[in-house]
């Protein structure tokens, strides 16, 4: 049997990657970004942990709290600060590029049109949402949650005022940035995902029908 002319027009080849819709690629880029920002964060509460480290060793022997303590509780807090400091900002920094390489691994397959990595993306953005207050914990109920001392309002208030002050501006702009792409940045890529031209994208196509016989 003759074979039929079908036409050879842009997506009958089945073979040929379709072309990537500029709401699904604005998405990407903002995975992209907001990966970035977050690695760039993590960095960031590194270089300033040993001055708000020195700091806080520096002030906390001159609240009143710190005077009542017997000497080996003294010692036994001044002795702590190091491994309290690093098990903050390890934390801190640990979801930060959690979060970053997931975005940055979802990007890539949603730019390959995976739909499985849609569904991800709409779920991580969705956890991302919810929480967004993680760099504001930073600056104000981390210090006090973490210390375990809050029977102590002075002793508990110089460690954070030491933790906020050491922190510098641009650390804080770059926060500010982390948290505005975790929150505008995760509804536009939830809402540019679920738009009818990224379902297109992402819907899986049949194989044409075997003219050949």
């Amino acid at each position: 049997m003759a074979q039929p002319n079908i036409p050879n027009v842009p997506g009958n080849d089945p073979g040929s990657p379709k072309p990537m819709p500029g709401i699904v690629s604005a998405a990407v880029w903002i995975q992209y970004a907001t990966a970035a920002f977050l690695v760039l964060s993590a960095l960031a509460f590194f270089a300033v942990k040993s001055s708000v480290e020195e700091a806080l060793q520096e002030q906390l022997p001159k609240s009143s709290d710190f005077d009542g303590m017997s000497e080996a509780k003294r010692q036994e807090v001044m002795d702590a600060i190091p491994t309290f400091m690093t098990m903050f900002f390890v934390v801190i920094a640990a979801i930060y590029i959690v979060f970053a390489v997931s975005y940055a691994i979802l990007a890539v397959f949603n730019s390959k049109g995976k739909n499985p990595a849609r569904i991800l993306s709409w779920i991580l953005s969705g956890i991302a949402l919810l929480c967004c207050g993680l760099p504001q914990m930073l600056s104000f109920a981390m210090p006090d949650s973490m210390t375990g001392t809050g029977e102590n309002a002075e002793f508990d208030q110089v460690i954070t005022e030491e933790m906020e002050a050491q922190i510098p501006a641009w650390l804080n702009v770059i926060d500010w940035v982390s948290l505005l792409m975790l929150t505008l940045g995760s509804i536009l890529i939830i809402i540019f995902l679920a738009m009818p031209k990224a379902n297109d994208y992402f819907r899986k196509e049949t194989p044409p029908p075997n003219y050949m016989q």
